[in-house]
């Protein structure tokens, strides 16, 4: 039978030492809770959830975690720089994620990590979630979960 090589293997034979973030790196937690107030948002709007470093490669595995909302309420996790705000992708690592039902969802749909893409961030970015199609519910419960690796 043949073998092939995985992009790691390939850097490592090559002598290429393989970055933290590609191969072996410390896996942490990026961890954001959100509580809806008793006014709702607009659709479009949008919530920051928090920040991550330069060079932190987002992993499978995120979830979205929520109590039960609006119907048709969906939400979208994305990515902008840090500092001026200009969005990288508003799907990066989920799109249209149901917050209608209580909960928790997968959250690995996005654009840079969803369909076996990778991504590393080149520059510090600021995690935020887009509400979609509904507003969230009074008092209604969302928390943002995903592994990320940086060093």
């Amino acid at each position: 039978m043949a073998e092939v090589l995985s992009t790691q293997v390939t850097n490592n034979a090559a002598g290429r030492k393989s970055l933290p973030g590609e191969d072996g790196g410390r896996m942490r937690t990026f961890f954001a809770r959100y509580v809806q107030g008793a006014a709702t948002q607009a659709i479009s709007d949008t919530i920051y959830l928090g920040d991550l470093p330069k060079g932190a490669r987002i992993g499978r595995g995120g979830v979205l975690s929520c109590s039960t909302g609006t119907a048709t309420c969906t939400l979208s996790v994305g990515l902008r720089t840090k500092g001026t705000g200009t969005v990288l992708s508003a799907t990066a690592i989920g799109a249209a994620v149901n917050a209608a039902t209580a909960g928790e969802k997968v959250l690995n749909n996005g654009a840079y990590i969803g369909s076996g893409e990778e991504y590393v961030t080149v520059t510090a970015v600021e995690v935020y979630a887009t509400i979609n199609t509904a507003v969230l519910a009074a008092n209604q419960k969302v928390v943002v979960e995903f592994p990320y690796v940086q060093d």
